[in-house]
C-alpha cells in the first residue's frame, strides 16, 4: 500500500514538472524579460575643439550597472577634437559584479546627457550605448542696441542735470555733534541723480525705468551722514563713540549696501560738481577708474535693479554720497534671471564719449543662466579705429555671481572712433559660443562740464601740495594724462583752460585734501 502511494506521488510531481516545463515554453519571453535591466542613464563631458576626447561617462552610483569602456569615432588632431566634426561615442556597459541581474532581451531605453541613444546587447551581462555629438559649431551672437545717435542726444537732452543751485538740502542734515538728523535732499538733486543713472541703462539696452524710493533716499541718507561725520568712504565703518546705536545700524545697512563716492568740497565748488553730485557720482561708479572688480558698474547696470535711493552729506572737507543698489525688485515683475544675455560697457552700439574713458576698463557681463566661461578658453580680440586687431589679456570676476570679463583694448576713445569686439572661447546653452559687437563713440550735443570732469572720482589725500605736471615738449598735457592726475587728487586752477583736443595750458595744479 505504501509502495503504490509512492509511485502516485512521483506521478504527480512528474506530471508537475511537466506542466512548468510547458508554461515555460509558450509564455513570451517578455514575461522575464521585464526583470532585467532595461534603463541605462548615462552623462559625460562633449568634445571640446582643442581637447582630447572625453572619456568620463558614467552611470548614477546607485544603477546595478557600471561603465567599463569608451570608444570614438571621429576625425581627431592629435587625439584632440576638432571643430565641426561629428563624434560618435561607444560607450560599453556591464552588470556590476555581484549583481544577480542580466540586461533585458527586451527593449533597453539608454540615454546620454538626457538624449536618446542607441543600444546593442552583446549578452546577457554587457551593451554598448552609441550616442553621436552633433558638430561642434559655434552660437554666433551678435550683440548691439537700436539707439541712434540722435535717439540718445534726444534722451540726454530730456534726463541730463538741470539743477543749477549748490544748495544741497531743504532740511539740512546734523553731521558734527549728537543728536545727528540725516536732513532731507532737494529734490531736484535726487531727479537728476535718477535720470543719469537711467540715461546710462538707456545707453547699455537695459531696462531704463529705475524708480527712486522714498524709503531708501531715507534710508540711504543715514549712510551719508555717518560717512560725513568720520570723514571718510567706508562700507562697513566702526561705531562712532558719540552715536547711539540705532543711527549708526541704519547707517551702516546703507553703507554696506550702497555704492559710495566723495568729492572735497573745494573742488566740487570749483568744478561745478556740489550742484550736480548725484548726477557726477553716477557717472563716476561707471567710469570705476582703478576698480579692480568693476563693482560700482556693475550694480549701476545691473539687469534686474527696479528701484534705489541716494544719500548726500557734507562733512568738513568733503561731500559724501551714497546709491542703494541691494534691489532685486526686477525679479517680481516676470523679467527672471534668464531674460537677458550680455551687457557689455562701453555699450554695443553707440556709445557717448561723457560715459567713457582711454583709461576706463571695458567690461561685460555674461548671464550665468545662459553662459559658462573659463578663463583658460577665453579670447577677446578687438580691432581698434586703426583697423589693428590685438588680442587683449581678459579678466574674470565672479563677486556678482554673472562671470564679468574685463580687458582694455588699445585706441583712443574720441568722437568717431569705432572697435569691433569678438570674444570667443564661451559656451551658450551648453554650446561653444562666439559674442561679436561693435562700439562707436561719439559725442552729445551738450555743453557745460568737460567729459573729463564727468569721470572725476575723487579720493584725494590729507596733505596739501603744489605738483609740477611734467609733460612732453610741447609742454602740453593729453586728457588722458589729466585723468589719471584727476584721479589722484589734482585740482587744476581756475586759468586752467581747455583745447579742442582736449589738453591743458598750464603745467602746474594745486592739491588739497
Amino acid at each position: 500500500m505504501k509502495r503504490k502511494a509512492r509511485i502516485t506521488m512521483k506521478r504527480h510531481c512528474i506530471s508537475l514538472l511537466l506542466l512548468c516545463a510547458l508554461i515555460i515554453t509558450v509564455l513570451p519571453t517578455t514575461v522575464f524579460a521585464a526583470t532585467g535591466v532595461n534603463k541605462i542613464v548615462i552623462t559625460m563631458s562633449k568634445p571640446e575643439e582643442g581637447k582630447s576626447l572625453p572619456t568620463n561617462a558614467k552611470v548614477p552610483s546607485s544603477a546595478s550597472t557600471k561603465v567599463t569602456g569608451v570608444k570614438w569615432k571621429g576625425s581627431t588632431n592629435n587625439g584632440k577634437a576638432k571643430k565641426n566634426v561629428e563624434y560618435t561615442a561607444s560607450i560599453t556597459v556591464k552588470i556590476k559584479s555581484g549583481v544577480a541581474k542580466t540586461f533585458s532581451t527586451g527593449t533597453i531605453n539608454a540615454t546620454v546627457n538626457g538624449y536618446k541613444a542607441s543600444v546593442k546587447r552583446n549578452s546577457s551581462k554587457k551593451v554598448t550605448v552609441t550616442y553621436t555629438f552633433s558638430k561642434q559649431e559655434d552660437t554666433v551672437l551678435n550683440l548691439g542696441t537700436t539707439h541712434t545717435r540722435e535717439d540718445l542726444n534726444a534722451r540726454w537732452a530730456a534726463l541730463k542735470p538741470v539743477n543749477k543751485d549748490k544748495n544741497l538740502f531743504s532740511k539740512e542734515p546734523e553731521t558734527v555733534v549728537p543728536p545727528y538728523s540725516t536732513g532731507t535732499v532737494r529734490d531736484e538733486i535726487l531727479v537728476d541723480g535718477i535720470n543719469t543713472l537711467n540715461f546710462a541703462r538707456y545707453v547699455a539696452g537695459l531696462n531704463a525705468d529705475v524708480s527712486l524710493s522714498d524709503e531708501l533716499n531715507k534710508k540711504s541718507q543715514y549712510g551719508a551722514v555717518l560717512m560725513a561725520h568720520i570723514g571718510k568712504m567706508e562700507h562697513k565703518p566702526a561705531q562712532p563713540n558719540d552715536m547711539d546705536k540705532d543711527f549708526y545700524s541704519k547707517g551702516y545697512e546703507a553703507t554696506s549696501s550702497s555704492n559710495l563716492a566723495t568729492y572735497a568740497t573745494i573742488y566740487a565748488d570749483g568744478k561745478g560738481i556740489t550742484e550736480e553730485i548725484l548726477s557726477q557720482s553716477v557717472r563716476a561708479w561707471l567710469s570705476d577708474q582703478g576698480v579692480s572688480s568693476l563693482g560700482h558698474r556693475i550694480w549701476c547696470l545691473d539687469p534686474v535693479m527696479k528701484g534705489t535711493g541716494f544719500g548726500v552729506a557734507v562733512g568738513a572737507t568733503q561731500i559724501y554720497s551714497n546709491m542703494w543698489v541691494f534691489d532685486t525688485n526686477r525679479y517680481g515683475t516676470g523679467s527672471g534671471t534668464s531674460s537677458w544675455n550680455a551687457v557689455p560697457w562701453p555699450a554695443a552700439g553707440y556709445h557717448p564719449t561723457a560715459l567713457f574713458s582711454s583709461g576706463n576698463d571695458w567690461s561685460i557681463r555674461l548671464n550665468r543662466k545662459h553662459f559658462t566661461v573659463k578663463s583658460s578658453n577665453v579670447k577677446v580680440t578687438v580691432t581698434n579705429p586703426s583697423g589693428e586687431t590685438e588680442n587683449c589679456k581678459a579678466t574674470i570676476n565672479t563677486t556678482h555671481k554673472d562671470p564679468v570679463l574685463k580687458f582694455k583694448p588699445s585706441g583712443k576713445v574720441a568722437n568717431g572712433n569705432k572697435f569691433d569686439v569678438k570674444i570667443s572661447g564661451i559656451t551658450k546653452d551648453g554650446n561653444p559660443a562666439v559674442l561679436k559687437y561693435s562700439v562707436e563713440f561719439f559725442k552729445l550735443n551738450t555743453t557745460g562740464t568737460s567729459d573729463l570732469d564727468l569721470l572725476y572720482r575723487d579720493k584725494l589725500p590729507a596733505e596739501e601740495a603744489i605738483v609740477t605736471l611734467k609733460s612732453c615738449a610741447s609742454n602740453y598735457l593729453s586728457a588722458d594724462d589729466a585723468l589719471n592726475y584727476i584721479k589722484l587728487g589734482f585740482k587744476y586752477a581756475d586759468t586752467v583752460t581747455w583745447k579742442k583736443t582736449p589738453v591743458l595750458t598750464k603745467s602746474t595744479a594745486k592739491k588739497k585734501g
